[in-house]
């Protein structure tokens, strides 16, 4: 396993804050947006954001020749991809498949499906696109010229610039991608995305990919890294955020959800596989379910029916009894009609 998390830069100092009950929420960093620029307590005020606490995760040091990637190079990829080489790295060396201990293994079925977005630098480069538009709203405010072309500059010199590795920088498959040809895994290798379940539905696909035989390895888990103010006015306008801004999934006085940063991944083997080549097993699978809520109550309610119908499926494909269970983790979102169902 493997994780960078909000003041766990790994596994272990995320255990550990887990154990002493840290709260590693804060005040969102200046780094990520100017709290002057988009915080307003008024939820109806426009563009604007009422939340302003996050999980954040902290700076990296990343050796780009290290992870075979030029210098050159760096500024047009996304941090998403570097935090999950990463974080890819620190899952290998824990299952001993890279480093001192490394036990061999065929490469040809491994593989990488990961829960990942679309990095944000693709909003810097799009931010160049508008360009054109600004230049015609400054000339048609009667602004000489020369203005328009030094205020265009500026704000040309703030965006990132295109280049060829501007596109592959950004893509969420190649948040994935880029780990496979780091660590040459030639199995399946792809980005899913299904909202705040993506993390879940990576891993259901990776058992798949283990169940049917394509692939002998998986690694899979999570990215996600956006505490960006167009996050924030997305989900405050919903809303969805905390309007006190705090985190209080399941409780009464719960008023909606805080955001958070981290990535996190996991290596699967099936368990024969494991047990034979003496592996240290942290938890077994037994069976993964999933649904849809078809046609809802909306598109962003979730149903009750739909979420038994998931835990239904799981346990039909197992004898585990669900009268044993004796700990849930659930995606409890903080908000009225999430943590009703």
């Amino acid at each position: 396993m493997g994780a960078v998390l909000p003041d766990a830069m790994c596994l272990s100092e995320y255990w550990s804050n887990i154990l002493t009950g840290k709260d590693c929420i804060r005040d969102i960093p200046e780094l990520y947006w100017d709290i002057n620029d988009f915080y307003d307590p008024n939820p109806l005020a426009r563009d604007k954001t009422y939340g302003y606490k996050a999980g954040a995760v902290n700076a990296i040091e990343f050796d780009s020749i290290g992870y075979g990637i030029p210098p050159t190079a760096m500024e047009s990829i996304s941090v998403e991809q570097l935090y999950a080489l990463v974080v890819a790295r620190q899952a290998l060396l824990d299952a001993d498949m890279i480093g001192r201990n490394a036990k061999p293994f065929n490469r040809e079925k491994v593989g990488v499906v990961l829960a990942a977005g679309i990095g944000k630098n693709a909003f810097s480069l799009s931010r160049r696109q508008d360009i054109p538009r600004t230049r015609k709203i400054l000339k048609n405010a009667g602004v000489p010229d020369e203005l328009i072309e030094q205020v265009l500059r500026r704000l040309t010199d703030l965006e990132l610039e295109w280049t060829e590795n501007s596109e592959p920088g950004y893509l969420a498959n190649v948040t994935a991608g880029r780990i496979a040809n780091r660590f040459d895994f030639n199995g399946t290798n792809c980005a899913i995305d299904a909202a705040c379940a993506s993390g879940a539905a990576a891993l259901k696909i990776a058992v798949n990919e283990l169940q049917s035989g394509d692939c002998d390895i998986v690694l899979t888990g999570g990215v996600n890294l956006d505490l960006t103010a167009s996050a924030f006015i997305s989900f405050c306008k919903t809303p969805a955020i905390s309007k006190h801004n705090i985190s209080r999934p399941f409780d009464a006085d719960a008023d909606g959800m805080i955001l958070g940063d981290g990535v996190a991944m996991v290596v699967l083997k099936r368990l024969e596989d494991a047990e034979r080549d003496g592996d240290r097993i942290y938890a077994v699978v037994k069976s993964v379910g999933s649904s849809g809520d078809g046609r809802a109550t909306s598109i962003f309610a979730p149903s009750v029916e739909g979420q038994l119908k998931a835990l239904e499926r799981a346990y039909e494909k197992t004898d585990a009894d669900p009268a044993t269970v004796t700990l849930i983790e659930a995606h409890g979102t903080g908000t009225h009609v999430g943590d009703s169902c």
